[in-house]
């Protein structure tokens, strides 16, 4: 789902800002098309880290893929 998201949103012509909890990850979705990607449990305070990326207008609209837990 996540990488669908992903490339949804690039078709639609969305600058992506992708989290995860991997740095490994990072390089994918960086590869897949993903503008930036912040493993979110490494910055304390990553919605800040997604407001400087986006140069100060935040994130809109979001896409939540996460399991139940």
């Amino acid at each position: 789902m996540s990488i669908f998201a992903l490339q949804f949103s690039l078709v639609a012509g969305a600058r992506v800002i992708a989290t995860t909890g991997s740095d490994g990850k990072i390089d994918r979705v960086k590869h897949w098309g993903a503008t930036a990607g912040i493993n979110y449990p490494t910055p304390p305070k990553w919605d800040r880290t997604v407001r400087e990326l986006s140069g100060g207008s935040g994130a809109d609209p979001v896409v939540e893929a996460g399991g139940i837990d």
